[in-house]
């Protein structure tokens, strides 16, 4: 089987390469305007910011209380595996063995 890179090839890659962009997007203004001051926010525009404002996160994290969500979710992820290796490990001991 031979491949030919045609016209129709490549109408099917920069379709692609369009819908990627619209996805990351989004991703590109989460991070442009998380690191961007409450001045250069209200500036307006989409672009670079012209410092890098960490204290953003640092007011997110004590302010929305991520530090207790972030032991939380590690709680309940850490008891959902336990529970998901013992009931997988005990069924899949029976299911074989099931005549």
């Amino acid at each position: 089987m031979s491949f030919r890179y045609g016209k129709q090839t490549f109408a099917l890659e920069l379709g692609m390469i369009f819908v990627a962009l619209l996805f990351l997007f989004p991703i590109y203004v989460l991070f442009s305007l998380s690191f961007k001051s409450a001045s250069d926010i209200s500036g307006g525009g989409l672009g670079l910011p012209t410092s890098l404002e960490t204290e953003n996160y640092s007011q997110a994290w004590s302010g929305a209380s991520l530090g207790a969500a972030l032991i939380n979710s590690t709680l309940i992820t850490g008891i959902s595996l336990v529970a998901l290796i013992a009931v997988g490990s005990t069924a899949s001991y029976y299911l074989p063995r099931k005549q």
